[in-house]
């Protein structure tokens, strides 16, 4: 059972977090999938409202599996502000994820289901969209 944390940016990078490339399931038996987002991410930026979020000191990592397993953990370190994790400094998610082309919804058909803009180019994910009714954007480097 896993346990129930603030959703400020758990996914996005969703990144921050969250964060995932392929072109989707384009048949119910045989499905499509690009593996470029699928492996290990470290947070390089994550702003939220236009401020740069990624002070010293502070990580965010998440990693993306495939296949019968959908599945992201998403581990933030040093977050002394409180912005990812409810008990600073540090926390950790995991859960299941979509994605089509260009988004990614983390933990779908749940409450805390969180999607966001994502897109891979070489070894940068980026991703994009709103938390709370406030925009963010985050990039993440394959580890």
């Amino acid at each position: 059972m896993r346990t129930a944390t603030r959703r400020s940016f758990t996914p996005i990078l969703l990144a921050v977090a969250a964060l995932v490339v392929g072109p989707g399931c384009e048949s119910s038996t045989d499905p499509e999938i690009d593996e470029s987002f699928v492996g290990d991410w470290i947070s390089i930026s994550f702003t939220l409202g236009g401020v740069e979020q990624m002070v010293p000191g502070a990580s965010f990592y998440i990693s993306m599996g495939l296949y019968e397993d959908l599945s992201y953990q998403f581990i933030v370190g040093g977050d002394d502000s409180g912005l990812l994790c409810d008990g600073p400094p540090s926390c950790q998610e995991q859960g299941d994820y979509e994605y089509t082309a260009s988004r990614i919804t983390m933990d779908p058909g749940t409450a805390d289901a969180f999607s966001m803009q994502y897109s891979v180019s070489g070894t940068v994910m980026t991703l994009s969209g709103s938390l709370d009714g406030t925009s963010f954007s985050g990039s993440l480097e394959r580890r």
